[in-house]
């Protein structure tokens, strides 16, 4: 839903996905064990496959889509 009232995030014009099932948390290890949460992260991945920037962000620090 952020992606729609953010100016910035909705400029973006690659792919997002989320995780319902946790089986993108579990396999980037970003699954917060015991919790059901994630750590905030955000991978980027060219066509190839091929990881370009990965960032994952400790909790309680925020992140900001212009900086990002």
């Amino acid at each position: 839903a952020w992606q729609y009232r953010s100016d910035t995030i909705g400029k973006i014009n690659y792919y997002k996905v989320g995780d319902q099932s946790g089986n993108i948390t579990n396999n980037f290890n970003v699954l917060r064990e015991g919790q059901g949460l994630a750590d905030l992260a955000t991978f980027l991945i060219d066509p190839e496959g091929t990881f370009q920037a990965m960032e994952i962000t400790a909790e309680g620090i925020g992140r900001d889509a212009e900086d990002l």
